[in-house]
């Protein structure tokens, strides 16, 4: 199929229409048709709406299943254990990070003590794309410590490992169970995926997996920034993962 270099600009509203059936499937993904994806120039007079953008399936907030209609914009209480269950997926919005949960992930969102303000999270198990504003955060696995300041991240943990993709923008990588094992991490477009193993001293290269530019278009978009592969007209500046 032939790409196009010009994409075509929607509302917010479609994006998140066509968006709002997201499967936890990395395969549904590569049928999605190209032509309908995405970016736009965002106005200025537009503001962030924090909450809750799409539940599909079985999602719970503190043990608390959450209903696909009543839930919707509802903002997350801070410091929330946030779970999705099989065939499920998870899309909100805090200040300025937005983020996309996987099937069966559980996370546990960190707040600032006295401002009550996001500083990361801690994922214990599943998937989750996160894209962030110009904020140091500070986000865990079982294996890793993960430091980043305005980049966009995929993580996903298993029994035996952490995956890290910085997908744009710098990380600094650190071994839970020694400090001094650390990465410092570049990108411009997934360029350096990491493993980190639970029972290894060591940080290993990684394929791209399990995530897609498309997503990343849609999670910029909900707290109205552009990411940096895509110029502010919606125009690829390099090949997309899809």
């Amino acid at each position: 199929m032939k790409i196009k270099n010009k994409i075509k600009i929607h509302t917010r509203r479609e994006t998140l229409q066509y968006f709002g059936n997201i499967a936890v499937s990395t395969s549904l993904y590569n049928i999605i048709n190209y032509k309908i994806a995405l970016a736009r120039e965002v106005p200025s007079k537009k503001i962030i709406k924090e909450g809750i953008k799409k539940i599909n399936g079985d999602v719970y907030i503190n043990k608390n299943l959450l209903n696909p209609k009543n839930d919707l914009n509802q903002k997350i209480p801070i410091n929330s254990i946030i779970k999705t269950g099989s065939l499920s997926s998870f899309l909100f919005v805090i200040d300025k990070d937005a983020f996309l949960l996987r099937e069966n992930t559980t996370i546990k969102l960190n707040h600032h003590k006295k401002k009550k303000r996001i500083v990361g999270f801690e994922i214990y198990n599943g998937g989750i794309l996160s894209v962030f504003s110009n904020k140091e955060r500070r986000l865990r696995t079982p294996s890793a410590l993960i430091g980043i300041k305005g980049t966009a991240v995929y993580l996903e943990v298993d029994i035996e490992k952490s995956y890290i993709c910085t997908c744009y923008g710098t990380s600094l990588i650190q071994l839970k169970k020694d400090l001094n094992t650390k990465e410092i991490v570049k990108t411009n477009h997934h360029d350096e995926p990491r493993y980190i193993y639970s029972d290894k001293n060591i940080i290993e290269q990684a394929p791209i997996i399990n995530h897609t530019d498309l997503e990343l278009i849609m999670l910029e978009e909900l707290v109205l920034r552009v990411p940096p592969f895509l110029d502010s007209k919606g125009t690829k500046k390099r090949k997309l993962y899809l």
